[in-house]
């Protein structure tokens, strides 16, 4: 984020998808080369450690974050099952984005770099 900061013009943006809630952590994610899962609270404070201002955060994907738990950390799997499915249905499920809930996949934040002034 440090670098991303130092490279950005001042007022420019910074927007970033990165995993959330550390308890969903499991093999897979390793597998995909996720190293760890994030808290808003935990994104928020690394973002502005490094100067931005967060803009906007939220979680995204309650529905993708149910299967990950299912599939990942109860049973363990190194392959996500089901995702054709899931697939057909993300129009469906895309109105449940437009409501903050306490549980997603993702975490969604827009930062800015400020102006010096």
């Amino acid at each position: 984020m440090k670098a991303v900061y130092a490279l950005l013009e001042p007022g420019g943006t910074f927007t970033l998808l990165v995993p959330c809630h550390p308890a969903l952590l499991g093999p897979f994610d390793r597998d995909i080369g996720h190293h760890r899962r994030y808290t808003k609270r935990e994104l928020r404070r690394k973002l502005e450690a490094s100067g931005f201002t967060v803009e906007r955060i939220r979680r995204s994907n309650p529905v993708g974050a149910l299967g990950w738990l299912i599939n990942v950390r109860l049973l363990g799997l190194r392959r996500l099952r089901g995702t054709g499915l899931f697939d057909r249905l993300v129009p469906a499920f895309a109105v449940l984005d437009r409501v903050e809930l306490p549980l997603g996949l993702s975490v969604i934040a827009v930062a800015r770099k400020p102006v010096a002034g």
